[in-house]
């Protein structure tokens, strides 16, 4: 696995470093040729993914599922290094560590079994810009529909993540009336128009000190004026906000619309909540695989998005859980090379219990 990791990490499948991605999808196919897996290809606005299936089927009963693309990181993130039993490198553990588990263990139960469960391997590209054109596409323009999907890209340390939170972007525009600076009163800030509107839009959303499981808004950017001594006409505003799975996203809205009074209102990126039962028999069967390694508080929230959220919007449950790591998107990604064995024999088990389920 780590010499498969290795040669994966050293791809530098940045978005838009299209020859890097393609050749790492033609390295991971040569990986899977121990076996006959109907190979598919899609493209969706210029973003690759491949899925690799034991039967020609948009109904798998397992799908595993990772990116392949990365963050940008300088130079030496992309050779991958070994200090104090830890892996370092770029995508070690967001998420290229995945793939390199997924062909170790399929190739083991094949070897050991002469034969593999109905199960599908999908790779995307473009996770790291908001999946629409990846999984996106694929769960909701082409309808695949596995029983249960393993997406390793959160849940760290063990964890099973049964919430996440839902995003909402939102651009303010505010029109004024220009004038010279001297003369504030002969036109119409449109600054000032907008800071009244985020002003509101505060006090509905309070900035949390601490963590907090509610809706909360980023102001993350403003933009307005063009000359120091001019009355401005034009201001814009970028708003992030992440909601909780139990707010819906009309409530969201009318929570803004009901407080901003001079701004029109834009949706500019938007993903669905996350949400699995804890119940579920897929999630219960996880748990009891990972206790050996975590015994108190395995069902985990978490703030951000991942892919995972396409399927469970479609009711597919999902295993959102990955080994120890940590440091993402920074220079000291790292993933513990001990628990990348440790997660490889927790998802065969896995494999194997729902192969024995079906029989």
């Amino acid at each position: 696995m780590r010499e498969i990791l290795s040669h994966l990490v050293a791809f530098e499948t940045v978005g838009g470093n299209d020859d890097e991605i393609e050749e790492c999808f033609e390295y991971i196919g040569e990986r899977l040729d121990f076996y006959p897996f109907i190979k598919k290809r899609f493209e969706s606005n210029g973003k690759i993914s491949y899925v690799w299936l034991t039967e020609d089927t948009l109904k798998p009963k397992v799908l595993l599922n990772a990116h392949i693309d990365v963050v940008p990181g300088s130079d030496g993130m992309f050779v991958m290094k070994e200090e104090g039993g830890k892996l370092l490198g770029r995508g070690v553990s967001d998420m290229k560590f995945a793939v390199a588990v997924f062909i170790d263990v399929l190739k083991e139960l094949y070897e050991e079994k002469g034969e593999l469960p109905s199960l599908g391997i999908m790779l995307t590209s473009d996770e790291e810009v908001g999946g629409m054109n990846g999984v996106g596409y694929l769960v909701n323009e082409i309808g695949f529909k596995p029983e249960v999907v393993v997406i390793p890209d959160g849940g760290d340390n063990w964890h099973i993540v049964n919430e996440a939170k839902g995003v909402l972007h939102v651009k303010l525009v505010v029109n004024g009336e220009s004038a010279h600076s001297s003369k504030p009163w002969e036109g119409k800030n449109a600054i000032d128009l907008l800071m009244k509107d985020l002003v509101v839009l505060r006090k509905e959303f309070p900035s949390p000190e601490k963590e907090v499981w509610e809706t909360t808004m980023n102001i993350g950017q403003l933009h307005g004026g063009s000359q120091t001594n001019q009355v401005c006409d034009l201001a814009e505003g970028y708003l992030d906000f992440r909601h909780i799975p139990k707010e819906k996203r009309e409530s969201l809205w009318k929570r803004i619309r009901d407080v901003v009074k001079f701004s029109e209102l834009e949706e500019i990126v938007t993903a669905d909540p996350f949400f699995v039962d804890g119940d579920d028999k897929h999630i219960k069967l996880w748990s009891k695989l990972i206790t050996r390694y975590r015994t108190e508080r395995l069902l985990a929230r978490e703030h951000g998005a991942s892919d995972g959220r396409f399927f469970t919007s479609k009711e597919i449950p999902v295993i959102l859980s990955k080994p120890e790591g940590g440091l993402v998107h920074t220079e000291n990604e790292w993933l513990d090379v001990k628990a990348m064995g440790e997660y490889k024999e927790v998802l065969k088990e896995f494999l194997i219990s729902l192969t024995k389920t079906d029989n």
